[in-house]
């Protein structure tokens, strides 16, 4: 999916709307929260529900709360994840998808990297027939190559002091001790404006409720 950024909800900026449609994407939500997050009052809370709900990208309010609450839609969710970026042609798109396979197995043959791709879901307008592409949605299942607990955490804790030595910034704590897995992420985007990558733990539910295709299972297994 693809939004324009100069396009509002309801009187509300797209990319504000689309990013607390985000941050619910695995929760109930009220209309009390979405004031709050948004800074918006009771009346244009109305007015972004109901046309939510237009849209079809929330359901119709659970009462089984003190209050109302609501959740995304499988539309919602894909909204959620929607880019804000010009269209790509398809001869592009598959440039940037088969370049994107090729850095998959260069991860999983180098033993450099410390995790290995394990899945590669597509999923999203990639699928379709369509002459132009949002972007190559691509979903991820990583696991650690090193098997034994205790080696893997002195790999792990190996490359994040080679890491702090070679200058990198990390923004937070987080990415710190998540820098093994976020170095092969790093490497597999590649900075590349064609490929969007999603967590199959994260956003399983968004992937497999929507058109995709398994292309790559380390198992052989494929939909």
């Amino acid at each position: 999916m693809q939004i324009n950024s100069n396009d509002q909800i309801a009187g509300i900026p797209i990319l504000t709307v689309r990013q607390f449609l985000k941050n619910k994407t695995q929760q109930d939500w009220s209309e009390e929260s979405m004031m709050q997050m948004l800074k918006i009052t009771p009346e244009a809370a109305e007015k972004l529900l109901e046309e939510l709900h237009k849209l079809g990208y929330i359901d119709e309010p659970d009462f089984r709360h003190e209050m109302p609450h609501h959740h995304n839609t499988t539309a919602g969710n894909q909204f959620a994840f929607a880019l804000a970026a010009k269209s790509l042609k398809r001869a592009t798109a598959d440039k940037a998808f088969s370049e994107f396979m090729q850095r998959v197995q260069q991860v999983n043959e180098d033993p450099y990297f410390l995790y290995k791709v394990v899945k590669v879901v597509l999923f999203g307008s990639y699928l379709t027939n369509a002459e132009t592409v949002n972007d190559v949605d691509v979903a991820l299942d990583l696991s650690a190559k090193e098997a034994d607990i205790d080696r893997r955490g002195d790999l792990f804790e190996q490359r994040r002091e080679e890491a702090v030595k070679q200058g990198v910034q990390f923004a937070n704590s987080s990415e710190f001790y998540a820098w093994p897995e976020i170095e092969v992420l790093k490497f597999l985007k590649a900075r590349s404006r064609a490929i969007s990558l999603h967590s199959l733990y994260m956003e399983g539910p968004v992937v497999t409720q929507s058109l995709h295709k398994v292309v790559y299972s380390e198992d052989g297994q494929s939909e």
